[in-house]
């Protein structure tokens, strides 16, 4: 048998599909003499390792066109023995693209149909009799409503903004807030939180040009539109992400390429941690909670983490600490707004932190859960109504003791198991979160604070707070080996 060119290609080795008619060529023709095999094909096989397990000759005899494979052709070299019994060099390979092929849970969060389906309780992400509230589901479909309205004919004069911005105008967003406030009210809750954003990167952009500007003449219409809204009267992070307008109508402060990245990359992940909520709070509110159904949730959580990392490293990439402590970050100033500080929009304020709630809470005693108590109580306050009533009604359960998400978290040994794997995940986020604020910090002011008003040090308690909780949730040795998780870690 030859090759291209007459080159002889006998004795090599290719791998090939169980159950191949090996030595059949297309449509069955036998490879013989004069029909040279594909090279290309014969890598592609050996690249795709998972599927092929069978070692084979590539030797064909002249007479029938048929390989002789065995002993007499000696052992396969030790790169294709590792192909066919497969590595942990392939299994980590294998996960990978898994993983890639999986749907992007954020990209399809924001509408009342973003949800996944679940086709049974052994697929993480999924489980089958699952009831839900659908807050995640429904906080999704309210923001994306808010995004498209503009109540106060808001879109020319925002349009403006980042021209503005560039030269320091203040008078001139002096002059847009008061036409935009003239004469305006509203009951309607999705209302009142569109005219909470565009009054909010106003306002951001006048405090952040003159740190003493007098805020009293909104201040009314912001607290009135605050308590319909039942939010903080000023812009938050969801404001500023998912309630932005996509497309022409997007806002910002500076709507350069970085900041167009940030917000993208903020919304994909704030809609996946949203119906990550969704899954784990529905656990919560059951009283006969079932294992699998848990452990679904658990996955749907597992989801949301790995988008927010992979989207925490699409900014990490794209935008320098130098672009956003001195162009971006000075545009989520703290506000004093009714004799009350209120902070930026900030990491803090993110779904992230109802699953801290769900999954971290009760605080251990110490100065350490005293910390983290307080910092729940100061960023719960900017979430979503429907969030906080989440965080509100979790630690009042766990406080009681009358919560079967807690005990089951607990007392399963193979919901510990991916309970621990997944506060692992959470650490595979907080770690390059905390690499992200080090070296943004390094290059501002000494003293200076996080958009949500922390230093890097609340990032260390935080990774404290998740190791000791992952330490204490370990299963043991046997039930880790066999865990639903440790393929995919």
């Amino acid at each position: 048998m030859h090759g291209r060119g007459g080159r002889p290609i006998g004795g090599r080795l290719a791998v090939v599909r169980p159950g191949r008619r090996v030595g059949g060529g297309r449509a069955g023709r036998p490879v013989g003499p004069g029909r040279p095999l594909c090279t290309r094909r014969v890598r592609e096989r050996r690249r795709a390792c998972r599927d092929h397990r069978v070692v084979a000759c590539r030797t064909a005899d002249p007479d029938d066109g048929r390989h002789r494979c065995g002993p007499a052709n000696g052992p396969p070299p030790a790169r294709l023995r590792r192909l066919r019994t497969g590595t942990a060099a392939c299994r980590r390979r294998r996960r990978r693209r898994r993983s890639r092929r999986r749907p992007d849970p954020g990209a399809r969060g924001g509408t009342e149909h973003g949800r996944r389906n679940r086709d049974g309780p052994g697929h993480r992400g999924r489980g089958r009799g699952m009831t839900t509230s659908f807050i995640g589901a429904d906080q999704n479909a309210d923001d994306l409503a808010v995004a498209a309205m503009d109540p106060l004919r808001a879109d020319d004069i925002l349009a403006e903004l980042p021209a503005a911005n560039e030269r320091a105008d203040t008078a001139w967003m002096v002059d847009a807030l008061a036409d935009l406030i003239a004469d305006f009210d509203t009951a309607d809750v999705h209302t009142a939180r569109a005219a909470l954003r565009d009054l909010g990167f106003l306002a951001a952009s006048l405090v952040r040009h003159d740190p003493d500007a007098d805020l009293h003449g909104i201040e009314p219409t912001l607290l009135r539109l605050a308590a319909v809204a039942d939010e903080v009267p000023r812009d938050t992070v969801y404001s500023y992400t998912t309630r932005n307008p996509v497309g022409p109508r997007r806002r910002g402060f500076l709507l350069s390429d970085e900041e167009h990245v940030f917000i993208d990359s903020v919304v994909a992940a704030t809609q996946a941690l949203n119906l990550a909520v969704d899954d784990l709070a529905a656990c919560r509110d059951r009283a006969d909670l079932d294992e699998d159904v848990l452990l679904a949730a658990l996955g749907q959580v597992h989801d949301g983490v790995e988008v927010l990392r992979k989207n925490l490293r699409t900014v990490q990439r794209t935008i320098t600490p130098d672009y956003f402590s001195h162009r971006l970050r000075p545009y989520f100033p703290t506000m004093d707004i009714g004799g009350k500080a209120y902070m930026g929009p900030g990491g803090a304020q993110m779904p992230l932190l109802v699953l801290d709630v769900l999954l971290l809470a009760p605080s251990e005693p110490g100065q350490l859960g005293a910390w983290h108590d307080d910092y729940l109580v100061e960023n719960v306050l900017y979430l979503p109504p429907t969030h906080r009533a989440v965080c509100d009604d979790t630690l009042l359960a766990y406080r009681s003791g009358n919560s079967p998400l807690l005990r089951c978290l607990l007392e399963s040994p193979r919901v510990r198991a991916e309970y621990a794997a997944l506060l692992k995940r959470i650490l595979r986020f907080r770690y390059p979160h905390r690499q992200v604020a080090r070296a943004n910090m390094a290059i501002r002011a000494e003293g200076s604070l996080g958009s949500g008003g922390y230093t890097v040090e609340a990032l260390d308690h935080l990774i404290e707070i998740t190791t000791s909780k992952a330490a204490v949730t370990l299963p043991l040795p046997r039930e880790r080996r066999g865990s639903a998780d440790d393929r995919d870690r």
